[in-house]
């Protein structure tokens, strides 16, 4: 153990020792599902009782998601967020409330810039990516 005397040294240690133990109590979930801020796995939505539909679902859970960021340059209105269900283009955020959320296994949000690299350009509001459970 080491004595550090210094008062303002004595803060810095302290200091640092919260911030490396805030960093890895925050990457233990290893990004899978729960505790990744862009997505949500079944468990989750099995939380959430009184939705029906994904879009309920999320308002509820990551209500963010559902708002748009910034303004188109050119048309002075905010770029909408596109739907993907099992990777097939759904719509917009409204078509949400058509997917029924017993059929859903996860749902993740994905920046424009994944989105673009991922399905090309048209996704500068980036993207709500909903994954179906197989065998139902």
């Amino acid at each position: 153990m080491i004595l550090v005397r210094h008062p303002l040294l004595r803060m810095l240690l302290l200091s640092l020792t919260v911030v490396a133990t805030a960093c890895a109590g925050a990457t233990a979930g290893g990004g899978g599902g729960r505790g990744n801020p862009d997505r949500i796995v079944r468990a989750e939505l099995d939380e959430v009782n009184s939705a029906t539909n994904a879009y309920e679902a999320i308002q509820l859970i990551r209500p963010g998601w559902l708002r748009t960021r910034g303004v188109a340059s050119f048309s002075g209105q905010p770029d909408p967020i596109v739907v993907y269900v099992d990777n097939v283009r759904y719509g917009e955020v409204g078509s949400l409330q058509s997917v029924n959320l017993d059929a859903v296994e996860a749902i993740e949000r994905i920046d424009a810039t994944s989105a673009t690299q991922r399905w090309g350009t048209g996704h500068a509001g980036g993207v709500l990516a909903v994954t179906l459970r197989r065998g139902l």
